[in-house]
């Protein structure tokens, strides 16, 4: 899957550093950042708001990143 492994490494190493803590796996949370991208890449293909599908992945991944963060 492309763009996985650096996806895991980022959120190992948000983990250990204390930034995020979830009952998800890492290996979970990685697939779903890169899964919602997919998601967004296919829209990409059938759309001409291009700007307005890649608004909605930032917020969706800042919303995903809120229910992780810690603090």
């Amino acid at each position: 899957m492309p763009g996985f492994p650096k996806a895991l490494s980022t959120i190992i190493l948000t983990r250990e550093n204390g930034e995020i803590s979830s009952e998800m796996t890492d290996e979970q949370i990685a697939k779903l950042l890169i899964y919602t991208g997919n998601g967004v890449n296919v829209s990409k293909v059938s759309s001409n708001d291009v700007a307005k599908i890649e608004k909605e992945l930032k917020f969706l991944w800042d919303c995903l990143y809120n229910l992780i963060k810690i603090g």
